[in-house]
């Protein structure tokens, strides 16, 4: 019988390769596109059983987004000294001035189910370095570059959020609609 789990809304494109969630949150599913060969990537133990999201780093190597009570930290692989790659946490942003934490985010461990008990972090968007985040209080999207936070919405399906971008320039959109459609980062900055 085959047990394995494999969450396909959290992946990632980073150069040649398409990163999987594996193994709820226990290890990473590689497929090199050029090679098309599998390999397996063990996500550090402390973040087992923790809700992840794949994503591409700024310096373009696979990284994850988490949510550790109110700290979004953000990791990266990086090659150690003995030429294995292993993971380095490059970066954590305080989200509880940015956002409303609800009381039992506190309480949150590896073992519980992270949709009962938010903040979480549902998607990246990468391209534009923004981080979608579930609260009691809503979803929000996080500018990494500015540290900004955003409300975007009051629910979320039971099929979680997909980033896209349009790909309708703003001449075009400006012809088509007779206004010109605002950009995410300008959004997101004229909120705070």
């Amino acid at each position: 019988m085959c047990t394995t789990v494999m969450t396909v809304l959290h992946r990632a494109l980073v150069g040649n390769s398409l990163y999987f969630n594996y193994e709820p949150n226990t290890r990473i599913l590689e497929y090199n596109l050029g090679r098309q060969e599998l390999s397996v990537i063990k996500l550090p133990s402390a973040f087992h059983g923790w809700h992840v999201a794949l994503m591409e780093s700024e310096d373009g190597v696979l990284g994850f987004a988490t949510l550790q009570e109110s700290k979004l930290s953000l990791w990266a692989r990086e090659a150690g000294p003995d030429g294995y790659a292993g993971w380095a946490q490059r970066r954590v942003i305080e989200l509880d001035k940015l956002l409303p934490v609800s009381d039992c985010s506190r309480l949150l461990s590896p073992y519980m189910d992270p949709i009962a008990c938010p903040p979480y972090v549902v998607a990246v968007a990468d391209g534009v370095d923004v981080i979608f985040v579930w609260t009691d209080d809503g979803l929000f999207a996080i500018h990494l570059k500015s540290s900004r936070a955003k409300k975007i919405g009051q629910f979320i399906s039971n099929f979680g959020v997909v980033p896209y971008m349009s790909f309708c320039t703003p001449v075009l959109s400006l012809a088509l609609t007779g206004k010109e459609e605002p950009r995410l980062d300008a959004l997101i900055a004229s909120q705070t």
